[in-house]
């Protein structure tokens, strides 16, 4: 399946939507998709990070994401990952490495974090 086919869409936001319900039922009461943004910009968006990563949000939030405890409870370990992409209808392509799988989660995760963040009314930046 494509990235962009609307039941991997689907499943790409049910995932993150269930990470945020995770956390809000164990440690974050009332945690949203605006609170989880808010983190993200108190943890991340300070000088140092923004001229290691030149400003790219994608990156920083990937490297927000692997910090452990996070606010946003997802797989983390390699298998995991490549775990969950299947689960998405997106197995390892053959021929690509297990690193190209999981830089494709995390760039999926962020693509539609942002859209989803958009939708309720937030933005990363």
């Amino acid at each position: 399946m494509r990235t962009t086919n609307k039941q991997v869409v689907e499943k790409i936001r049910a995932y993150i939507q269930e990470s945020i319900d995770s956390a809000r039922v164990s440690d974050y009461p009332g945690l949203d998709i605006l609170q989880v943004a808010a983190d993200y910009k108190r943890v991340a968006h300070y000088p140092a990070n923004f001229a290691y990563f030149k400003h790219n949000q994608q990156a920083m939030f990937k490297d927000w994401m692997q910090g452990l405890p996070s606010i946003l409870p997802m797989d983390y370990t390699n298998y995991g990952i490549l775990q969950v992409m299947e689960s998405f209808g997106l197995p390892l392509p053959e021929g690509k490495s297990e690193e190209d799988g999981v830089e494709l989660f995390y760039y999926l995760i962020y693509r539609e974090f942002c859209r989803m963040l958009k939708k309720a009314g937030g933005s990363l930046n």
